[in-house]
């Protein structure tokens, strides 16, 4: 089947990594924020080609790697981050960011969205993921913990006012449906249902929209 091709993946062939900083920071507390709450401040940092790809609600810039006695810095014109261990911290023109761990489950989202899929679905039990970029074009399906991995070429899909379904007849068939849906594990809430039918096996679980 032209449109089918096993992969052979692993993590060491990704070309990027992808954090997302959760910071505890007064600058980002707000007139409502009293002194005994938490506020939390965000960013994203996607280390790729030897540069830090920085995200904020305002910036979007590539920082360079300079020498440092301790821990690996980025700098560029005033933007300063630094991360040692499990924990960073970030200045910009706008503030700082201050003990900032990664949040790993939303950095996985994140680095999906920016190797450029528009939608990522997830279940359990056995564990599978789903990635669809391109309307379908690049799409890639992770099963059975990662037991059966493949890179597909769907096809047009069939759409409707609150479902759309990619199928390729005798192998798989992806139905997204516009419903509210929980994960089985971690109980977060989503935006979409989600099933695949893939060699006669059927898997349930959640999924989003990146954009």
């Amino acid at each position: 089947m032209k449109s089918l091709l096993l992969l052979t993946f692993t993590f060491s062939l990704l070309l990027s990594q992808t954090f997302v900083y959760e910071c505890q920071d007064k600058k980002h507390f707000t007139k409502e924020t009293s002194a005994s709450q938490t506020a939390t401040a965000s960013f994203v940092i996607e280390l790729k080609n030897d540069k830090a790809w920085l995200f904020t609600d305002t910036i979007s810039t590539a920082l360079e790697q300079v020498p440092s006695a301790s821990g690996t810095k980025y700098e560029k014109e005033g933007i300063r981050f630094f991360t040692k261990g499990y924990e960073a911290m970030l200045d910009t023109p706008e503030g700082k960011y201050r003990n900032c761990t990664n949040n790993r489950y939303k950095a996985i989202w994140e680095d999906s969205k920016l190797r450029g899929n528009d939608f990522r679905a997830t279940g359990n039990e056995p564990g599978w993921y789903l990635e669809i970029g391109q309307g379908g074009k690049k799409t890639l399906l992770v099963m059975d913990y990662g037991q059966e991995k493949y890179e597909l070429q769907l096809p047009k899909p069939f759409t409707s006012q609150r479902s759309t379904r990619y199928r390729i007849k005798g192998f798989v068939n992806i139905l997204i449906e516009g419903k509210k849906c929980s994960d089985s594990m971690t109980g977060k809430a989503f935006e979409s249902k989600v099933t695949v039918k893939l060699n006669g096996k059927t898997y349930h679980g959640c999924g989003k929209a990146l954009h």
